[in-house]
């Protein structure tokens, strides 16, 4: 399963090239092509790590980079290229402070697991990300999706303060850690 994860982020890294090689609407079918299978990949590793039960503080730190590195650099295109700059320096805010945070449990042996709106979060923006593609670059039906966009942010808010909730928790109960 982790290894489906470093494809995932081999491809995440590709893609980051490209938006920043290429202008998006040249290349948003092979943009689109990348992200699918990336997506795919999600699923495929989570479904094989839970039917082999090989779960790890680990996997789950890299599954969670992995998905933060499909998503956020094309919200955060889109988010940039709308007048909604700030909620892209938010978006990044609140995924590069997860991440961090998840990077400091897993340093001190604390395992926090996703919570239910982290796993919505994420639901969010894979299908943002769909629905992106899906709309014309130049249509201002675009701009229809920025409710989609705080949806997401709610949910990223509440992820991100269930992930502090759980660190402070799991720090109280266990102070030597």
């Amino acid at each position: 399963a982790n290894a489906l994860c470093f494809y995932r982020i081999i491809i995440s890294l590709y893609i980051i090239v490209l938006l920043f090689l290429y202008p998006f609407g040249e290349i948003k079918t092979q943009i689109f092509f990348w992200f699918v299978i990336g997506a795919f990949l999600d699923f495929l590793d989570g479904l094989i790590a839970r039917a082999k039960e090989k779960t790890s503080s680990f996997g789950a730190f890299l599954d969670r980079l992995a998905d933060k590195l499909l998503v956020c650099p094309i919200l955060f295109l889109f988010l940039w290229n709308l007048p909604a700059k700030f909620t892209a320096g938010c978006l990044i805010f609140l995924e590069i402070t997860s991440v961090s945070i998840a990077l400091l449990a897993k340093k001190k042996n604390i395992n926090i697991s996703s919570n239910w709106t982290g796993k919505w979060k994420m639901m969010a923006q894979v299908i943002l990300v769909f629905m992106i593609f899906l709309v014309e670059t130049e249509s201002w039906q675009k701009y229809k999706l920025i409710y989609w966009v705080w949806l997401m942010m709610g949910l990223s808010l509440g992820s991100f303060i269930g992930h502090l909730q759980n660190y402070w928790q799991t720090k109280k109960n266990n102070p030597n850690e």
